[in-house]
């Protein structure tokens, strides 16, 4: 026979899911467009923008290459499969799309500030992700942002229904100063994500408190000691206030 061509006998489905088993058949065509039925060729396939996972070179038999158990895990559209066999012309399969798996996790893709001030707002960004990584674009599964480590509340929206798979937080605060915080984003069912820690400096100083009183009594013109702390409107030690606080007898 005179080998020429070889032909998808069987596609890729339209659209596969990430990590879904699928199967296709390359068909060995002679010169008079039949079935090669002596060729034994080793057939490889391979997918044009993602990777194939499985078998992805296997020996016609009669003529016929079939692939089963193959696997794309990258969420994408307009993929195809490509066929190399020696001595002849590649050719690729229709297009087809791979969508996301159902989603397994929570990833935290903006999180806190290292440092940020008490009381003032900041932002996380959160997506659900499937085993293999892929956005879930269809899911609008409620995530929920909890303080895991350090004094809270939490303060602000902490509870978003994801929308294309990405949970927006703003708005969010802590007003107890502290390093070492970290929060949590997690949704039900999937495996949660942990921010890295970001601190809490104190804001401005509001107000003055006596931290250690004068004595009740004492001897006229004998110095006494006393001590003041700024506290920002939170309670937190100012520790950046660095005026000249004096004090008078009432």
């Amino acid at each position: 026979y005179k080998r020429q061509e070889q032909r998808f006998s069987s596609q890729p489905p339209a659209t596969i899911t990430a990590g879904a088993k699928f199967s296709v058949a390359v068909r060995l065509v002679d010169g008079a467009g039949n079935t090669a039925t002596s060729a034994t060729d080793t057939v490889t396939l391979s997918a044009v923008k993602g990777t194939l996972l499985g078998v992805t070179s296997v020996a016609a038999s009669a003529g016929v290459a079939t692939f089963t158990g193959l696997r794309v895990t990258g969420a994408t559209t307009g993929e195809r499969l490509s066929v190399a066999t020696t001595g002849y012309g590649s050719v690729t399969s229709n297009a087809f799309n791979v969508a996301p798996a159902a989603p397994s996790a929570v990833r935290i893709t903006a999180a806190p500030p290292a440092t940020v001030t008490a009381g003032t707002g900041w932002s996380v960004e959160a997506r659900l992700k499937d085993e293999f990584d892929n956005l879930v674009t269809a899911s609008s599964a409620p995530v929920v942002l909890t303080l895991t480590s350090g004094a809270g509340p939490l303060l602000g929206d902490v509870s978003v229904a994801a929308s294309g798979g990405v949970a927006q937080f703003s708005g969010l605060s802590l007003e107890r100063a502290g390093s070492g915080r970290v929060v949590r984003a997690g949704s039900t069912g999937l495996t949660s994500a942990f921010s890295s820690s970001f601190t809490i400096t104190p804001a401005g100083a509001a107000s003055l408190i006596f931290s250690t009183n004068p004595p009740e009594s004492a001897v006229a013109g004998e110095d006494m000691a006393c001590a003041v702390t700024a506290q920002d409107q939170f309670g937190n030690l100012a520790s950046s206030f660095g005026s000249t606080v004096t004090g008078t007898v009432a």
